[in-house]
């Protein structure tokens, strides 16, 4: 039930009774009086009318100057009302409607310069447009998800919860080109603002998936150098990710790019935290290495091939290179 202000209720109670020397203040007091018992009933629907007409009327009231506290309390009480609609209608998932009387909230905000009022509607609102957007995401409807996300951001363009999954619905639909900008935006403002730091991993975390997804496609159709663009946007935020620096030397080496894998292969290696892939990654070096002629690179690349089943290939290897 909303609490309210004894004074407020008091005035109303007072406009009501008193016999004003206008009738349209006593009036316009009787219909916040009514509004309000309908608010202690918790009867939001009816109570808003009344507020509505209640901030109306007191404000066209000129000879009463009982008129202007009127209707600042009926604005106050308004513009509860309007929020407190909009959580119902979320609770309800009554998404639409809760939208529209947020909206409502804030253009009420506006006309009457309520700063506090608008920033909250803003916020509801987004929460409402997140809410009903959660819904299509999660039934895999990223058209749609990506539509009502989009929508949220125009209503509030700082979210950062709206920002990840409007850059996930792009990334869903494979628009990479869309959905980078707006992982990028969250990581650097996580970086500047340890408040967003969990937003900023995920948003770390999901570019390098979505675009490690679009990499192995790639690879799969031997696009190497589309490999190398997309991996090297994962390396701009994630330096140190395995799998994708992995993708790029195994593609190359299966292309016989050696020059590709003696670039790559160092950092490949060292990003590697499971011993037999940092192996693998030698090995393959090993391989470019001496395709390159750089016999003492890849005697010293294939030393460190040390778990795996490329152990016994290696120091077959390193043993029959001549310096």
């Amino acid at each position: 039930m909303m609490k309210l202000k004894t004074s407020i209720l008091a005035l109303a109670l007072c406009l009501g009774a008193v016999n004003a020397s206008a009738q349209s203040i006593a009036e316009t007091g009787e219909k916040f009086k009514n509004a309000l018992e309908f608010l202690k009933a918790n009867n939001i629907v009816d109570a808003i009318p009344l507020l509505e007409q209640a901030v109306e009327e007191a404000a066209e009231i000129t000879e009463d100057d009982r008129a202007v506290e009127l209707g600042e309390n009926a604005k106050k009480v308004l513009s509860q009302a309007y929020l407190k609609q909009g959580v119902t209608f979320v609770k309800e998932q009554k998404f639409n409607e809760a939208i529209a009387i947020f909206t409502l909230a804030e253009e009420f905000a506006d006309a009457n310069g309520i700063g506090n009022l608008k920033r909250k509607a803003a916020y509801m609102a987004s929460a409402a447009y997140m809410a009903m957007g959660i819904e299509s995401f999660n039934a895999k409807d990223f058209n749609k998800s990506l539509e009502i996300f989009k929508q949220g951001l125009e209503s509030n363009s700082r979210s950062i919860e709206l920002k990840l999954y409007t850059a996930k619905s792009y990334a869903e639909l494979g628009d990479l080109a869309n959905a980078a900008p707006l992982f990028k935006n969250i990581i650097e403002t996580a970086a500047a603002n340890s408040k967003y730091e969990n937003e900023g991993n995920t948003a770390k975390a999901d570019l390098s998936t979505y675009f490690l997804i679009a990499a192995s496609k790639a690879a799969e159709e031997k696009n190497l150098d589309s490999v190398i663009i997309i991996t090297d946007q994962i390396l701009a935020v994630d330096p140190t990710n395995a799998p994708s620096q992995m993708l790029v030397v195994q593609l190359a080496n299966n292309l016989k790019k050696y020059s590709v894998v003696a670039q790559k292969g160092e950092n490949a290696a060292a990003a590697q935290t499971d011993e037999t892939l940092k192996s693998e990654v030698y090995f393959l070096l090993g391989i470019a290495l001496q395709n390159l002629e750089n016999n003492a690179a890849a005697k010293n690349a294939f030393a460190k091939v040390v778990a795996g089943d490329k152990v016994a290939q290696a120091k077959t290897l390193n043993a029959e290179i001549k310096l």
